[in-house]
């Protein structure tokens, strides 16, 4: 007598949903094994503590292997590399070394709202209610 259940539809669904994503959401959890001391050299570079995390995991994940190495263990940065990083950072596109075109990785996260973020909102974000913008404020 087998204490097994029989093998649904919906359990095979399951079963195999399940298997495909337990490798991404391995990925996810760890982008690669030194992220902290990158994130640290990222916050030396920028000057900003702390830094959003989705930024930095997304920098993480577009960056090849040989950059992030560089930046981890260098003290002195190549300044392509040190422009793209910043640049990246600071407006949350990055722009592989050699193309043209950037790439958006984590743009609500970029540090170029931090310094206005309690007067301005970060492009594309409603800031209020549908239509807040057609009454005129409390205090002129």
């Amino acid at each position: 007598m087998s204490t097994i259940a029989p093998l649904t539809r919906r359990r095979f669904a399951l079963v195999t949903t399940a298997a495909m994503l337990a490798p991404t959401a391995a990925a996810r959890a760890q982008p690669f094994a030194e992220f902290e001391r990158f994130a640290a050299r990222l916050r030396d570079l920028s000057g900003f503590d702390p830094l959003p995390r989705p930024l930095v995991a997304a920098l993480a994940d577009r960056m090849n292997e040989l950059e992030k190495r560089a930046i981890i263990g260098r003290d002195a940065l190549p300044d392509d590399l040190r422009k793209r990083v910043l640049t990246a950072l600071y407006t949350g596109v990055y722009t592989p070394r050699g193309e043209d075109q950037g790439e958006r990785i984590a743009y609500p996260d970029a540090l170029m709202y931090a310094t206005v973020e309690d007067t301005i909102n970060v492009p594309s974000y409603c800031g209020g209610l549908p239509g807040f913008w057609a009454q005129k404020p409390e205090v002129a």
